[in-house]
């Protein structure tokens, strides 16, 4: 367990992340400083090295124009000006013999074989120091004159490397600096950038105890990961309304079958208790049967929405006389209109020829004209109006019942969704889930208008033919 642990710290996505953040800013930083430490090397030590060449130069000058021997002249009394001379001078012969030097006072000089074969090997700048704590730092140049001899010239060093140095020094703490900084940087980092999946899994792993009601929170950031908590949550949203629906639907299906076989178990027991004469019998197997039926379409009409919704309805399209399919569907529901004391009427304009499936449309318009006339109060109007616009021929079904409640109409066309929580209107609640579906299949639609009180118009749509 403890000897995997290093290996999961190097697999989290935050060590990865502070790695890299801190990798980036370290990388960068010591760039720069390596950077303006090179370019402020070459700044001092070039107006060290640009003195030594002007020097040089005129030196060359004299001994072209005046010869080796005035040269030496010139140095001898340029150095016998000040108390003690400031930069060391050598001038080798032709043929390498030591001809003049002038060194300050105090000089600890590398070995003067050393000194000379640099020179005589063309080394244009190089640095001495004394192996001795404290010593002294020296730069050298050397060229060769006109007439052969050999120039050494040289300088103390030490205060500029000295500078130099401490420059080292302090750049060497910054570094340590940046690498803490670039370290701590890297974990606020990588733990703000993070912080989202975090409250992501902590609000899986809620749900996953059983708690629904968890979200993300979003940080207003308005990026990448504030937009996959919102839609995260908005997942969230749609499955617990999917849920909801679910346990609704199932305590309606088991309502719905659970009547039905209740009533015919209880035709059953009365069948079997005592003696029953043969048309008794008939009667109760009549009834069993009725009950039968209820069970069936229920499910018949459930496994017809899933058909319609997922495209494998089986649909007989043909030029349908829609006008003919309304006359038939309002004789049909004529009888329960007069029982119900509500008047049904036709009001058909134009030509209503559709492309569609007759025995469909029968359905859709079966229910329509069941729920308008189920939900029509006595002496109520259930009117039906057809027309055609722009091509689509449209179907109204007005009633003045008692209309649909605000919170419900978005729910309406949902499977199984009562309005009527109490349930005293008989039906399965499958209707207009049913008709929709039918009509998307058809490539139509259907709207709803309602007012509590006032009564319901469901319209729908289907291509004209």
């Amino acid at each position: 367990m403890f000897s995997s642990l290093p290996g999961r710290i190097r697999r989290s996505t935050v060590f990865r992340l502070t790695a890299s953040y801190a990798f980036l800013y370290i990388a960068s930083s010591l760039v720069l400083f390596v950077i303006a430490y090179v370019l402020l090397t070459q700044v001092v030590r070039s107006q060290d090295q640009k003195n030594l060449s002007d020097k040089l130069n005129e030196y060359a000058y004299i001994e072209r124009t005046k010869g080796l021997g005035a040269l030496i002249e010139f140095i001898r009394r340029d150095t016998a000006e000040y108390e003690e001379p400031d930069y060391f001078v050598r001038i080798l012969g032709p043929a390498g013999a030591e001809l003049f030097t002038v060194a300050p006072s105090g000089w600890e000089l590398p070995p003067r074989a050393e000194l000379d074969a640099q020179a005589r090997d063309g080394a244009q700048w190089w640095l001495w120091g004394s192996q001795k704590a404290g010593g002294g730092v020296y730069e050298f140049s050397a060229r060769r004159m006109s007439g052969g001899a050999l120039v050494i010239v040289g300088s103390d060093a030490r205060q500029r490397e000295h500078l130099l140095s401490e420059f080292q020094v302090i750049f060497l703490f910054i570094t340590g600096t940046v690498v803490v900084l670039g370290l701590g940087v890297g974990v606020v980092l990588a733990r703000r950038t993070l912080a989202p999946l975090r409250d992501l899994i902590a609000a899986v792993n809620s749900i996953g105890r059983g708690s629904m009601d968890a979200r993300v929170p979003t940080r207003g950031a308005d990026d990448e990961l504030d937009e996959l908590a919102s839609l995260f949550n908005s997942m969230l949203e749609r499955i617990s309304t999917l849920i909801q629906g679910m346990r609704d639907t199932l305590d309606n299906v088991a309502h719905d079958l659970r009547t039905p076989l209740t009533r015919a178990k209880a035709v059953v027991e009365v069948a079997l208790q005592g003696n029953h004469s043969r048309e008794e019998l008939r009667e109760a197997l009549m009834d069993i049967a009725e009950e039968n039926e209820r069970i069936r379409a229920t499910l018949t009409t459930l496994m017809d929405i899933s058909e319609a919704e997922t495209g494998a309805m089986r649909l007989d399209i043909a030029r349908v006389d829609l006008a003919g399919l309304l006359e038939e569907c309002a004789e049909l529901y004529e009888d329960v209109a007069q029982e119900n004391a509500v008047e049904l009427a036709l009001d058909l304009e134009g030509d209503l020829h559709a492309l569609a499936d007759a025995g469909r449309v029968r359905q859709v318009l079966a229910n329509l004209l069941d729920n308008a006339l189920k939900y029509s109060d006595v002496g109520g109007r259930v009117t039906v109006h057809g027309r055609r616009e722009q091509g689509l021929v449209l179907v109204t079904v007005r009633d003045r019942g008692v209309g649909i409640a605000p919170e419900d109409m978005p729910r309406i066309f949902e499977r199984l969704y009562r309005g009527d929580k109490s349930r005293s209107r008989r039906g399965l609640g499958l209707g207009l889930s049913l008709v929709r579906a039918v009509l998307a299949a058809h490539g139509g639609a259907i709207a709803v208008e309602s007012e509590p009180g006032k009564g319901s118009a469901f319209t729908f749509s289907l291509p004209g033919a």
